[in-house]
């Protein structure tokens, strides 16, 4: 599929965008601001934007670890960094993170995420059903990690899915990492899309360091799921940083991979050699995108870092927590 000179350079906008703002939430760990165990998308990030880049704003995705550079293209970025802050102007008051982070009525589409490892995979399957039978032309696509994909739910669902025939994406984020346990010591198979296809569910197979391979995956996907079939598009990544930032990685033994990934599979890298190629940017070009990035990233994150603290009526409202007489709330 060609693309037009202006969705290349918006897709090289975000993926810049993204990788430079992974890049400040790290540090804002390291600064004290986030306060929590914060995911890295680094390395990641053209697996956000490819998907992000071949839906409608009307369709729906539902997030899971690594997916940071997908929130700040749906979100008010400011929003998002205050709710990583836990502050008081974020998208839930700052109570929710990025872990529990939705926008079901506003423009952003986002899914409501679940802690339970895995659990949305079948929770989305009934969601993406429930859009067919509404007769709306929305698909919804979910992200998981390659651990999530272990939990037996998601056979269930690929089975009900399958069977029913649902407009959803399942887009595995396969990073060779299930927190501390490699792939290897998952499964047998490395494929983990191939658990799909006794379902008789397409599946792809795509370098995630590939941004314009990722894409046209994504377009084929998104085809597929328009016409209410249920596919998975597996991304090959490589986690680049540990599960969380500042998390001890002395368990891992491939950082010979990680250190020849960064210099020979980095995703924006790659696809900024193609755009010079192309003659569709040359080098003062990525150099004041990079500064204006930077630039409005760091106001955003002096801004939230000087918003005040949810206060008590923000955090304890019924629509925020379980509904119990104690609670305010009406059983």
């Amino acid at each position: 599929m060609e693309y037009s000179k202006q969705d290349l350079l918006d897709m090289y906008y975000h993926l810049v965008n993204g990788r430079i703002f992974t890049g400040k939430m790290s540090q804002a760990v390291n600064d004290g601001h986030i306060r929590i165990s914060y995911h890295s998308a680094y390395g990641e990030e053209a697996t956000s934007i490819a998907v992000v880049s071949a839906l409608r704003k009307t369709d729906w995705i539902v997030q899971s670890h690594r997916v940071q550079p997908a929130s700040i293209m749906r979100l008010d970025p400011y929003k998002f960094i205050c709710e990583l802050f836990g502050k008081r102007d974020g998208q839930h008051f700052g109570t929710g993170y990025d872990f529990h982070l939705s926008d079901m009525a506003g423009d952003g589409r986002l899914g409501v995420p679940m802690a339970t490892l895995g659990s949305v995979v079948p929770m989305y399957v009934g969601f993406a059903w429930a859009l067919k039978q509404q007769k709306k032309d929305e698909i919804a696509v979910v992200f998981q990690g390659d651990g999530a994909l272990s939990e037996g739910v998601c056979y269930e669902a690929f089975n009900i899915g399958s069977l029913y025939k649902v407009p959803m994406i399942l887009v595995i984020n396969n990073n060779n990492w299930a927190m501390t346990t490699p792939l290897n010591r998952q499964c047998v198979n490395p494929d983990i899309s191939d658990r799909a296809k006794p379902f008789n569910i397409p599946t792809q197979i795509v370098d995630g360091s590939d941004l314009l391979a990722l894409r046209q995956a994504m377009d084929k996907a998104v085809v597929l799921a328009r016409n209410n079939e249920m596919n998975v598009v597996e991304v090959k990544n490589l986690r680049w940083d540990a599960h969380y930032v500042r998390q001890n990685s002395s368990y891992r033994d491939d950082m010979d991979e990680i250190r020849d990934a960064m210099v020979n599979k980095d995703c924006v890298k790659i696809y900024e050699n193609y755009l010079l190629k192309k003659n569709l940017i040359d080098q003062e070009y990525i150099d004041k995108l990079k500064k204006d990035c930077a630039a409005h990233i760091d106001e955003l994150i002096q801004r939230a870092a000087a918003c005040e603290y949810p206060r008590f009526e923000d955090v304890y409202r019924k629509e925020c927590i379980y509904t119990m007489p104690e609670t305010g709330g009406d059983l």
